[in-house]
């Protein structure tokens, strides 16, 4: 007697702050009984069986969003500085002309 193992989608939500910002858990096998990267997966039943599903985290939305955020970061504080400096340089000349 054979059972058949499947999922019925490919890509999940991944748990976390890592969904929170994108991330993605995708389907990349099964492994135990039966080896296979299709969706659906066939195992003769002679015995008790093990399957495990294997699935693999894409952050590449997560990092992109992290490093939009480090940059607008990064800018605003050398924004500050800059004017910060400015206004720095430019009361220090005033004091001299009066």
């Amino acid at each position: 007697m054979y059972a058949y193992i499947s999922l019925s989608g490919t890509e999940t939500g991944t748990p976390g702050i890592l969904g929170w910002l994108g991330g993605q858990d995708r389907f990349s096998g099964w492994m135990g009984a039966v080896s296979s990267n299709n969706l659906t997966a066939r195992v003769l039943m002679n015995t008790d069986e093990n399957m495990t599903a294997i699935w693999t985290t894409d952050v590449t939305v997560p990092m992109v969003v992290f490093a939009v955020i480090v940059a607008l970061v990064l800018a605003g504080a050398a924004n500050f500085l800059w004017k910060r400096s400015r206004e720095t340089a430019e009361s220090g000349r005033s004091a001299y002309l009066t």
